[in-house]
């Protein structure tokens, strides 16, 4: 299951955890409400998210009953890291990662790029058709694409500024898109909210065991 958190229940997390609890809930994934497509609102309250991520951890380690995405990303990070091991989970390699529209249209990076979505720097996400060459043509140029090169440059820039950088491997593209309006910027909300306040959780509960 997907749980969005926003200004209605930020401070709801013993509610938002039973409640998933008395589903039957296997696994849970956390999505602070974020800039994304057509919705234009980012959760921006740091001190009421960082106590969420905190109080939702606290019941989750006293009755893990059901898995919840990103600490299980979290603590399985810093295992990897206290044994000197690389953390590369699957979901989080670095991929070209093409979305073929209904028409053909193959856009990279994310999914939620492949819309009527254009700015001066990116005019348009379409790198190629299905309909016009193959799939594996399309993907062999799109290194070479002004955005995806972009993104690229993005990436190594957070690995150059942020010390999560082995843990988020760049951040998401559609983010620095919708909420920066460039694919090499760096921190976003949804980093702050998404990657590294529940990373910080499980650490302040570190500190007090």
């Amino acid at each position: 299951m997907i749980a969005v958190v926003n200004a209605l229940n930020i401070d709801a997390a013993d509610e938002l955890f039973e409640f998933f609890a008395e589903l039957g809930c296997s696994s849970l994934g956390i999505n602070i409400e974020e800039c994304e497509g057509t919705n234009q609102k980012n959760y921006q309250d740091k001190e009421r998210v960082e106590n969420f991520w905190r109080r939702l951890f606290e019941l989750w380690i006293a009755e893990p009953t059901f898995k919840i995405r990103e600490f299980s990303r979290a603590i399985s990070w810093m295992e990897a890291v206290t044994k000197g091991e690389a953390w590369f989970p699957k979901e989080l390699q670095y991929d070209i990662f093409p979305t073929i529209s209904v028409d053909g249209n193959v856009v990279m990076l994310a999914p939620e790029l492949n819309g009527p979505y254009s700015t001066v720097r990116y005019p348009s996400f379409i790198v190629g058709n299905i309909s016009d060459r193959s799939l594996k043509e399309i993907i062999a140029r799109a290194p070479h694409v002004h955005y995806v090169k972009d993104f690229l440059e993005g990436v190594s820039n957070c690995r150059d500024s942020c010390e999560y950088f082995n843990f988020c491997l760049g951040g998401s593209a559609s983010n620095k898109f919708f909420e920066c309006g460039d694919l090499t910027h760096t921190t976003t909300t949804y980093c702050e909210n998404g990657q590294k306040a529940p990373v910080d959780a499980v650490l302040k509960y570190l500190e007090k065991v």
